[in-house]
């Protein structure tokens, strides 16, 4: 198991990941819609690294925008008027990437990540809609069945598979971390 808090990945690994073109990934980090953990600091340029939760906020972003059809950066600058709630059922500012860090919550992506690891996937489901207010509104659930008793009658809203989303993010950079990982003991280099 890796940490999935831990920044581990470049920005070509979430763009592969998150499966977007490295110019939208350039163009969501000058806008502020991700936010690399870490910066790495190379001898002439700076070099943002990722943890999972970080790609798998992007993938998110990716995904409703594709999916939704919401503009990711018009949303961007509507979510910086105000700060949003990180527990289910509070409103979140209405910018595509407000809504993804509030339903990364440490707590079930933990929960996923082992059942990954135990090959066990853990089906959670997220339901989503956004209100009249600008402000979206999340809850987690297992059944789809008990979103219904959480929206009012006429409220229309999404459900995203957020375990399934977070598993393959997951795997998918297991699989890169491993492949980074030097494979036993490094021969010293000689001088030429």
């Amino acid at each position: 198991m890796i940490d999935i808090n831990e920044s581990y990945f470049s920005g070509a690994a979430l763009a592969k990941v998150a499966g977007v073109d490295r110019k939208l990934l350039n163009r969501w980090l000058e806008r502020g819609l991700i936010e690399p953990p870490r910066i790495e600091r190379l001898a002439i340029r700076k070099r943002p690294m990722f943890s999972v939760v970080a790609i798998f906020q992007a993938r998110l972003i990716k995904i409703l925008y594709d999916s939704l059809a919401i503009s990711a950066s018009g949303s961007v600058l509507a979510g910086l008027k105000a700060e949003r709630e990180s527990r289910p059922g509070a409103a979140a500012a209405s910018g595509l990437a407000r809504l993804a860090k509030a339903v990364a919550d440490e707590g079930w992506m933990w929960a996923v990540a082992r059942s990954v690891d135990r090959n066990e996937p853990l089906a959670l489901l997220a339901a989503i809609n956004r209100r009249s207010n600008d402000t979206w509104r999340f809850f987690l659930e297992f059944d789809a069945g008990k979103f219904a008793d959480r929206f009012g009658p006429e409220e229309p809203y999404a459900i995203v598979q957020v375990g399934a989303i977070f598993g393959s993010v997951y795997r998918d950079c297991i699989s890169i971390y491993e492949g980074q990982k030097p494979k036993g003991p490094r021969s010293p280099q000689r001088a030429r």
